[in-house]
């Protein structure tokens, strides 16, 4: 072998060692570059997933604050249709009321009511149960209402019907009622 051959040869062995060199560099960077992208990613995916469990909590602290909402409203709503049937039951049940606690009811709210004289229009066919002089001076109207009574002093009109005065106090009944039946 000549002295060219030695320093191709050399050149060659050189150049395969350079790339070896080169192609192990090539590698090392290229595994490294591979973790820090996974790293990367798996960071990217653990923000992503935690994300996403924040997500999820939120929505499920969500669902159950309307749930809960629901349900208060839906017992609200039941507790309401009570009350309204048991007032709606009370206004019939007083439409059939005895002629002696109709009487008695009558003369009772005669005594609050400060009009001297009038008219007063009972009950349909209640009338034949009072005297001219239990009235406190009324004069008994040929009109007649569903229930309870009304007296008319002029332009003024005392309702003493069952209903109204059920309408009226109706809040006070409501509390009344829902705080027997629903403690």
């Amino acid at each position: 072998m000549n002295n060219i051959d030695l320093i191709l040869d050399s050149i060659k062995e050189d150049a395969e060692n350079e790339a070896q060199d080169i192609l192990s560099k090539a590698k090392k960077e290229g595994q490294e570059l591979i973790e820090d992208r996974k790293k990367e990613a798996e960071k990217k995916a653990q923000a992503i997933i935690l994300a996403a469990e924040n997500q999820a909590d939120l929505y499920i602290k969500n669902s159950e604050i309307t749930a809960n909402r629901q349900a208060r409203d839906i017992k609200i709503t039941a507790q309401n249709d009570v009350v309204k049937a048991i007032l709606e039951k009370l206004k019939e049940k007083l439409k059939t009321i005895s002629d002696k606690d109709y009487k008695k009811y009558v003369l009772k709210s005669l005594e609050n009511i400060k009009a001297k004289d009038g008219q007063i229009l009972l009950q349909e066919g209640k009338k034949e149960l009072f005297k001219a002089d239990e009235l406190k001076g009324y004069k008994i109207s040929s009109e007649s209402v569903e229930e309870g009574f009304v007296v008319k002093s002029g332009k003024i009109e005392y309702d003493n019907r069952f209903s109204s005065l059920i309408d009226y106090k109706k809040d006070e009944f409501e509390r009344q009622i829902i705080e027997e039946i629903f403690k």
